[in-house]
């Protein structure tokens, strides 16, 4: 399997703590005037290390991409228990596509992209996520068994400051990320557990 990152929820979060991930801020200005000021940190060199290692072609800037993705994903993967194997950047087998996220665990694949937009170009940044992403499962469906279950979900990152660090819209990357972490325990909740919860419902 060739992608840049897998591990499992323990060793993501993990690697995102390493490089103090979490307290990344997204700001709102070109990735390559954010990539010129981190060139040289060390999440950019290891990233770029891994992503040689792995024989993963990259532009330069794309990095900044992938350190935003780490910073969201991590945030709304903390707290969930469930055994769900991150992969990131996965090509997929057959073609010269590459996939943002899978979360996998059991019989059950999210398919995650992600996309920078600001407030005016967010609808547009959107559906074209959306089509790509749907373009990726049937891919993935194509060679995958039919009893594997895939599903997509499109995360439009929004910067959180502008230029002079000013805070552009309060909470609204936090209430997006909130949004995912709890879609993610909805689609992998153990339906084992899932009767006695809706009874406990009505206590």
């Amino acid at each position: 399997m060739k992608c840049l990152i897998n591990k499992n929820i323990q060793g993501y979060l993990y690697l995102a703590n390493q490089y103090n991930l979490k307290e990344w801020t997204i700001k709102n200005q070109s990735i390559s005037d954010r990539y010129k000021i981190m060139k040289n940190s060390q999440i950019i060199n290891y990233l770029t290390e891994l992503a040689d290692r792995k024989e993963i072609k990259y532009d330069h800037r794309e990095t900044i991409s992938w350190i935003d993705n780490i910073s969201i994903l991590s945030r709304a993967l903390e707290g969930i228990l469930y055994d769900i194997q991150v992969i990131a950047e996965y090509h997929i087998p057959f073609s010269n596509n590459r996939i943002d996220y899978l979360l996998v665990c059991g019989q059950k694949i999210l398919v995650i992209e992600f996309s920078f937009a600001n407030k005016l170009s967010q609808k547009e940044r959107y559906q074209n996520k959306l089509n790509q992403v749907i373009c990726y499962k049937e891919l993935l469906s194509a060679i995958l068994p039919d009893y594997i279950k895939i599903d997509t979900y499109t995360f439009i990152i929004t910067p959180e400051v502008d230029e002079d660090w000013n805070q552009i819209q309060e909470n609204y990357l936090n209430d997006m990320i909130e949004n995912l972490h709890n879609f993610i325990k909805h689609y992998f909740k153990d339906p084992k557990s899932l009767a006695l919860e809706l009874l406990e419902e009505f206590e």
